[in-house]
């Protein structure tokens, strides 16, 4: 249960991955929609790992997208309808809903009322994963498997087979708070990395043995995983060197908060040793890279 002395920012590669793909261009006033195509064209153009979310729809189709439901995003006439129950001749129909898209923005900026979706973005629709892996060939992609009740033991099947058809297990990370999806990915392709997505209740956060067995035991001997992907506030520093001490990479996700909140927690993540960060504000990121002299942001072996 020894700590292990963080490595200095400059000496070791970094992951920035940009969450659900960039949606900010240098002035803010493009935003693109989350998990579509022009999103993660601009994270490969700012060099940046990708982040993105797959479920399957009602036939099978594995396809980006965060919801369970249509609507807040991409709306289809009528009532949301669940992605599991809808066939993807249905969902690659959906259109943006810019005000639901706005709103996004709108917390993303900590303001309201002051963006309006781009004439360009009103005719982006919902990208299967086999689209984003063409249209991307070297770019790194963690993949987020969102199963549900009807799909659970498909999703991860046909994942991997998309992943596989196009050759891409060197470039793709499978990640997932599912540790049964991570369990099976490696019992059927040993050769792709993997990830526990995890959040950790507060009162165990800096309790070194449970760590010890929750990074050493469990992660890396049980799931064979190979990093762990907490959020911020789970990111402790007894966490973080455990899961280093396991030969783990850590990566936490930082999204969800304003951009300036995400960029306050930067130095202190990067200071305490961990091996990439997910955030919706890559320019921020590499801003805080500059200032301690990381090395740029290729994406390294994990």
């Amino acid at each position: 249960m020894n700590a292990i002395k963080p490595t200095p920012p400059s000496h070791r590669p970094f992951w920035v991955v940009a969450h659900r793909g960039v949606r900010t261009d240098a002035h803010l006033q493009r935003m693109a929609p989350e998990n579509t195509l022009p999103a993660f064209q601009e994270a490969a153009r700012q060099n940046a790992a990708i982040e993105l979310d797959v479920m399957s729809t009602a036939d099978n189709r594995v396809i980006v997208h965060h919801d369970n439901l249509t609507g807040r995003i991409f709306a289809l006439p009528g009532e949301p309808k669940t992605i599991a129950e809808t066939p993807w001749a249905e969902l690659r129909n959906a259109q943006l809903n810019p005000a639901g898209h706005e709103a996004s923005v709108a917390r993303m900026l900590n303001n309201t009322g002051e963006y309006q979706t781009p004439e360009a973005f009103r005719a982006v629709r919902i990208p299967e994963l086999q689209d984003v892996l063409t249209a991307l060939p070297t770019t790194h992609l963690f993949v987020e498997i969102k199963p549900n009740t009807i799909h659970e033991s498909t999703l991860t099947e046909n994942t991997l087979n998309i992943i596989r058809a196009h050759q891409a297990q060197e470039r793709v990370t499978l990640i997932s708070f599912d540790p049964r999806c991570l369990r099976m990915a490696k019992q059927v392709a040993p050769e792709l990395k993997t990830a526990l997505n995890c959040t950790i209740p507060e009162r165990w956060q800096n309790n070194v043995p449970f760590l010890w067995l929750f990074t050493h035991l469990y992660i890396k001997n049980w799931l064979k995983a190979d990093g762990i992907q907490p959020d911020y506030d789970s990111a402790t520093p007894a966490l973080i060197q455990q899961g280093k001490a396991a030969g783990l990479q850590v990566v936490p996700w930082v999204s969800g908060q304003t951009r300036e909140e995400e960029a306050a927690a930067f130095p202190r993540l990067i200071a305490s040793g961990v091996d990439g960060l997910i955030t919706n504000a890559v320019d921020l990121l590499n801003e805080a890279l500059q200032t301690v002299q990381t090395r740029p942001p290729n994406a390294p072996d994990v």
